[in-house]
């Protein structure tokens, strides 16, 4: 039996409100246009069959909504981990946290924050994808989505150029009035 490439998909939270008076950062929750777009990124994970095994979620509030906005469009036997240390973690403990995933799970989505996940997805990329490599060099704004096919079939061989970016898909690459009429509410 041949063992399957992991797949690694990257979301940056979608776009947040400034912080309040008072308010922590990790205390932001999404703007409206932030939670539009989050669910936008859901209906196109959908309508791609993107299917995570693993979700490992930042703990702040802004990637938690993020994420249950995605709920409705996930796999229903989906594992979610909330985690404190993906709070701005830096690339390097992004991939430390990926290298500690269980090799049975073939499918993991990390949704976090920038510089880091940037960062992640541009050490992950091989470079076999120049026009999306060269997308990704250019931005990774709020509610960005990155899929890479990962040529290793153990998270612990995770390494630098080590996978394929596939997919680079921004709110306003597929933001159309059918998405936002059928976002759950």
């Amino acid at each position: 039996m041949t063992e399957l490439r992991k797949i690694c998909y990257i979301l940056r939270h979608a776009k947040a409100m400034p912080a309040g008076p008072g308010q922590l950062d990790e205390e932001r929750p999404l703007s409206a246009r932030g939670i539009r777009h989050a669910r936008q990124m859901g209906h196109y994970l959908k309508e791609k069959a993107y299917r995570p095994a693993l979700v490992l979620c930042s703990s702040s509030h802004r990637t938690r909504e993020t994420l249950a906005n995605l709920m409705a469009y996930l796999p229903e036997n989906v594992v979610i981990r909330i985690e404190d240390d993906l709070y701005l973690a830096s690339r390097s403990a992004l991939t430390a946290r990926l290298k500690r995933v269980p090799d049975t799970v073939s499918s993991v989505m990390i949704v976090g924050h920038n510089p880091g996940l940037e960062n992640l997805a541009a050490y992950l990329a091989d470079g076999g994808a120049p026009e999306l490599d060269k997308k990704l060099a250019t931005k990774f704004p709020t509610a960005a989505l990155a899929r890479l096919e990962c040529a290793a079939v153990s998270w612990r061989a995770l390494e630098k150029g080590g996978a394929r970016l596939t997919d680079l898909a921004y709110p306003r690459d597929v933001e159309t009035d059918a998405t936002a009429a059928n976002a759950p509410t």
